[in-house]
């Protein structure tokens, strides 16, 4: 009997920490010059009863900062605060230093975490101020979260106003930039070898990894169709047709198209969107990879606000989208992919997850097509073939003792 009640305590301890949280280092991303002047001009707008007050703080610390380039870099981080919500204090670690070659600056989050209280996903990594903006606590012990490293040998324009200057790089673009990679803007997709390419960090991919897909709608991160690592998704993501998945209604015909080169680019491909579809003065050319002098982008744009909202960002003054708290509100189940060809996966967010609970697909009149019981406890991510269903509406449902959750889902 004490052997038994000894089995029984160790395979809770093993239980409870099947998910523990985890952080690791990610990569950095450097951007680019281009050598030619833009002389093109985008300032920050705001949708017709928009907020303007502040939803986030953001507080810089200066590594040899000249004093007169400080008012830009604080211009570029009064826009980001007035867009996304959090409850917990970003802080940004800004170094002026020698880069090489012609980079006009490199950016990352710290650390990234998986496995955080309230995370949506499970072994899914997510950067620290946005894993500290669901969980609502304090990850990384008040160390930085974002760095941004800005070429000092750079001919920058401290300009504030946004007027083009020839010949100059406009800092308050370049920060608006660097400070989204920070947020998440970024993949760890990459070569493999010289004829293979693969994804995640540690085997765990990135949040950004699972939006990317070609036009046929299947997702990069779908082992079934793309191994990983595999020459396969080397080919997809050097295809220069790679599109960021959103559910913002207002860009389902038009998805957010992603830079993905053949060649691949190092610090350019797939963490950035495609110049050539949102050239210098389009309104969603802020995360291009190369940003020319004289080009001004003050403003995020709906592309980029609907990426950082995809990935799990409470975003304001978004189209198409309400956004009525200025913290991010705890997510009920996710459905993904939807529209949805074959295979649809319920997302149990940990604060509904339960050892008593039951899926079902009902169709479009409300009659139960399957029926599933399992522990969302230890099966977070439930996935249904639907694959033989005709196209048309249907609904997922969860049920458990925190209640009845129902999300629409498209059959293509």
């Amino acid at each position: 009997m004490i052997r038994k009640t000894v089995f029984v305590i160790i395979l809770s301890i093993c239980s409870i920490n099947l998910f523990a949280q985890d952080s690791a280092i990610p990569d950095s991303i450097i951007c680019y010059a281009a050598d030619y002047n833009a002389g093109t001009q985008l300032l920050l707008t705001l949708n017709s009863g928009a907020k303007i007050e502040a939803t986030a703080q953001i507080d810089v610390t200066y590594i040899d900062f000249p004093e007169e380039a400080k008012p830009a870099f604080e211009a570029a981080v009064s826009i980001w605060e007035s867009y996304i919500n959090t409850s917990k204090t970003i802080r940004i670690k800004a170094t002026w230093a020698s880069l090489a070659g012609g980079s006009l600056a490199s950016s990352g989050a710290t650390r990234i975490f998986r496995n955080f209280k309230n995370a949506p996903l499970t072994d899914v990594w997510y950067v620290v101020p946005l894993a500290e903006a669901i969980s609502g606590e304090e990850l990384n012990s008040g160390d930085y979260d974002i760095n941004v490293n800005v070429n000092k040998n750079i001919n920058w324009s401290y300009n504030t106003q946004g007027t083009p200057i020839n010949n100059k790089y406009d800092l308050s673009t370049i920060v608006l930039h660097e400070i989204a990679h920070g947020l998440g803007y970024s993949s760890t997709m990459k070569p493999s070898g010289n004829s293979q390419a693969q994804w995640g960090q540690s085997g765990y991919g990135m949040i950004y990894d699972f939006f990317l897909q070609k036009p046929d709608k299947v997702l990069f991160t779908n082992s079934t169709v793309y191994g990983n690592p595999s020459a396969t998704l080397l080919s997809a993501i050097t295809s220069g047709s790679v599109y960021f998945k959103v559910n913002n209604p207002g860009l389902a015909k038009d998805l957010p198209k992603i830079y993905s080169p053949n060649p691949y680019e190092d610090g350019g491909s797939l963490s950035h969107v495609d110049e050539s579809y949102y050239p210098a003065g389009s309104e969603n050319s802020l995360m291009t990879p190369n940003i020319a002098a004289a080009e001004i982008i003050h403003t995020p744009g709906q592309v980029i606000l609907s990426i950082l909202n995809q990935i799990g960002w409470g975003v304001n003054n978004l189209q198409n989208n309400v956004i009525t708290a200025t913290e991010p509100v705890l997510p009920e189940i996710m459905i993904y992919p939807n529209p949805v060809s074959n295979q649809v996966t319920l997302l149990v967010p940990s604060h509904l997850r339960s050892s008593n609970s039951k899926i079902s697909l009902l169709d479009n009149w409300g009659q139960v097509l399957e029926q599933a019981a399992f522990d969302s406890t230890l099966e977070p991510n439930k996935t249904i073939d639907i694959s033989h269903y005709v196209s048309d509406i249907y609904f997922i449902r969860l049920e458990n003792e925190f209640g009845i959750f129902v999300r629409r889902i498209i059959k293509n």
